[in-house]
């Protein structure tokens, strides 16, 4: 770290990092500005990412008044989420040495002011927070009619989906939606503090005492793949007993697993195109074409993994007897 002076550099960087917000692109302002806190901490010093968190409140709620003065407290939330998703990344790296204790770390601090935010305003509504996040069961119902209305004659005919069929998967879609929204936030929050992460560990390898994080490493545990079928037998004696606390908690935790599995699928498959596919954004175009459609694969690629180290293979090694990462791009 290099010594710097407290000048009005560090209000122009937390500034520019927010602007975002005029754009209506909070999320990527939370992460432009977790990154510019947690460099700041990592080049100049822990002064300068004190001031710079400072002034990433009251940036925040400065650009947010520009959509109303009620507006300010969504602000302020995503100044606190920046700041506690910078020193989550500063904490695992620095002090855990440990990118996933990071990672889960930078998680929380997204997703616990998200929920103390969207509850104070749900209550403040007058709704609960299931309320304010689930589309109303009417909606769900115009969705689907407008589904079906979409298709051709003989595939309505075939589905003959009658007012009462549609009552019920509108009520169904409605339950499990309520039923999914905690493992829904902990995605979300776990996908901006990778990216956050992930941009901090790329800079770490360009500097001196090196470290960092390849996207091509991640891989699940063996304990968390045999915790899948454990929460499915959960979820099949919730359903005996009509325990919804035992359904809901396992289904939360099966998404949020099979999603970890999923990202980890991506990145076995990105460990061995990289080698014939370099630019980086290429392979990210590739992966949004395939992912979504391979869903399955990616996640039984992950399991697979887990139990075998697949990236030992020779194939993954390149020519000169190292392993591509990003700081090859």
């Amino acid at each position: 770290m290099s010594k710097e002076k407290l000048n009005f550099g560090i209000i122009i960087r937390v500034f520019v990092s927010l602007l975002p917000i005029l754009f209506g692109m909070p999320t990527l302002a939370t992460i432009f500005c977790a990154y510019n806190i947690a460099m700041s901490f990592i080049i100049f010093g822990p002064l300068t990412a004190f001031v710079s968190s400072l002034c990433s409140i009251g940036i925040s709620m400065f650009l947010a008044s520009s959509y109303g003065p009620a507006e300010e407290l969504s602000g302020l939330v995503w100044g606190i989420q920046a700041i506690l998703c910078g020193a989550g990344c500063i904490y695992g790296i620095f002090s855990k040495k440990d990118f996933y204790y990071g990672l889960g770390v930078s998680t929380l601090g997204i997703v616990i002011p998200q929920i103390i935010y969207t509850q104070h305003r749900a209550h403040s509504d007058g709704m609960t927070v299931v309320q304010m996040l689930v589309p109303k069961t009417e909606n769900i119902k115009l969705i689907i009619n407008d589904t079906i209305g979409s298709l051709q004659l003989e595939e309505q005919k075939a589905l003959q989906i009658n007012d009462i069929l549609v009552d019920k998967m509108a009520a169904t879609v409605e339950n499990i939606t309520t039923m999914l929204i905690p493992s829904a936030l902990i995605i979300v929050a776990m996908v901006i503090a990778y990216v956050v992460m992930w941009a901090v560990s790329v800079q770490l390898r360009r500097l001196p005492f090196g470290g960092g994080h390849s996207f091509s490493h991640i891989k699940v545990t063996r304990t968390c793949v045999l915790i899948i079928p454990i929460l499915l037998l959960l979820v099949i004696s919730g359903i005996g007993i009509s325990n919804s606390l035992i359904i809901m908690v396992s289904l939360n935790m099966i998404i949020v697993l099979l999603s970890m599995c999923f990202f980890a699928g991506i990145s076995l498959v990105d460990f061995y195109i990289r080698r014939f596919i370099p630019f980086m954004p290429v392979r990210v175009i590739l992966h949004a074409l395939v992912a979504l459609n391979a869903f399955p694969v990616y996640i039984l690629a992950a399991f697979a993994d887990s139990f075998a180290n697949f990236r030992k293979l020779p194939v993954a090694v390149n020519k000169k007897g190292g392993e591509a990462h990003e700081t090859k791009e």
